[in-house]
């Protein structure tokens, strides 16, 4: 683990808990995932000002699709709402974002948002936003070496500098913390 600030420049997060803290808040599922995309992002503004340079989150795995419909239909939605409400926010602290994971089987209203931020934000230097999405590690493995042999001559000595160009997440630094 780095022992300065100055070292820490990858920091990753897993968004879990919002449907737990819901339940003991006496309020509906939706209403935790609502709550835990605005506590993320301001914890995410603050991770920033305190100069980390890339910060990841694991927002929607590939296995969240097996959630009841209502709910993947809410995050889906809350994906669109949250790239429109907190736009100006990222584009103000000079904040590119990011989408790490598979483009396969998001809806297109979800898909066009994702581009629309990317896009929005690619200019940006001040620090990235990596949100996995629609991201299972199985899967991105898979992808990878699928990318790999279709991309690949046959005679080179695959080793881990070579597989790593085909992760969803080839342009970020390793993860810190």
């Amino acid at each position: 683990m780095p022992n300065t600030k100055n070292e820490l420049k990858h920091l990753a997060l897993i968004l879990d808990g919002n449907r737990r803290w819901a339940k003991q808040n006496g309020l509906p599922v939706i209403e935790g995932h609502r709550k835990g995309a605005e506590v993320f992002k301001d914890i995410a503004l603050q991770i920033f000002d305190k100069g980390v340079k890339v910060v990841s989150a694991y927002v929607f795995s590939t296995e969240n699709w097996q959630r009841a419909k209502e709910e993947v239909s809410f995050l889906m939605n809350l994906v669109i709402k949250a790239t429109e409400k907190y736009l100006d926010d990222f584009k103000k602290k000079n904040i590119k974002v990011i989408v790490v994971g598979s483009r396969d089987n998001i809806p297109d209203n979800v898909s066009l948002a994702i581009n629309k931020v990317e896009t929005a934000t690619k200019s940006n230097n001040g620090g990235t936003l990596a949100l996995c999405f629609n991201y299972g590690c199985k899967e991105e493995i898979l992808h990878a070496a699928q990318q790999l042999i279709q991309n690949e001559d046959r005679s080179i000595n695959v080793n881990e500098t070579v597989f790593e160009r085909y992760l969803y997440s080839a342009e970020l630094p390793p993860i810190d913390l």
